[in-house]
């Protein structure tokens, strides 16, 4: 059952990790689920938070099925006991509340990222959420930064080859193969950015 479970996260978020976009895989060391709103408050010994209620009630999952109600559980990078032996996204958020999560819509706009590999933003909930994932590690940043140069050649030569009326569509549908091209917000991002997409079917 857990197996299913676990390929089934992994397949839903094209293979990519839910907080940082890099790949990750079905295999043992290659992700670690996570909890979205940690455990922690299902035996809370103190009254829940405002802010911790707020997110409970936003979730719409009762209390007591946050350590297994699909809608709680995450897939990401691997965690310090993974294969690469670094801390992944899910060590460094621990059990605190994200103040933006990958479930919301609004997570594509509110974090920006640049084609030196940084990430930023313009709203606080974003720049918390940053800061508490650690989304701005060095290592992520030259990952980001090695993926847009690619995107940037591919950029160069769908320009060569295709007429401009088919370029927007041609890149976008590489946006969206399986599995999901690493980073692919990044990717989105900087696609929209130098090649506007909007009306493309």
């Amino acid at each position: 059952m857990r197996r299913r479970l676990v390929d089934a996260l992994i397949a839903e978020q094209g293979h990519l990790c839910a907080y940082c976009n890099i790949r990750i895989d079905e295999r043992p060391g290659g992700h670690h689920i996570e909890h979205l709103l940690p455990r922690r408050l299902i035996a809370s010994k103190t009254p829940l938070t405002e802010e911790e209620q707020a997110s409970i009630e936003r979730s719409g999952i009762p209390c007591d099925r946050l350590d297994i109600d699909h809608r709680n559980l995450l897939a990401c990078c691997p965690n310090k006991d993974g294969k690469h032996g670094a801390s992944g996204c899910g060590d460094h958020k621990g059990p605190r509340l994200l103040p933006l999560t990958p479930l919301e819509p609004r997570c594509e706009t509110a974090l920006r990222y640049l084609p030196t590999g940084a990430i930023e933003s313009d709203e606080d909930d974003g720049a918390r959420t940053i800061q508490v994932l650690k989304l701005d590690r060095p290592d992520l940043v030259r990952a980001r930064r090695d993926a847009l140069e690619g995107w940037l050649e591919v950029m160069m030569d769908v320009e060569q080859a295709l007429p401009l009326d088919e370029q927007a569509r041609h890149l976008q549908r590489l946006l969206v193969v399986e599995p999901l091209p690493q980073f692919v917000i990044a990717a989105s991002q900087l696609v929209q950015r130098y090649l506007p997409t909007d009306g493309v079917p």
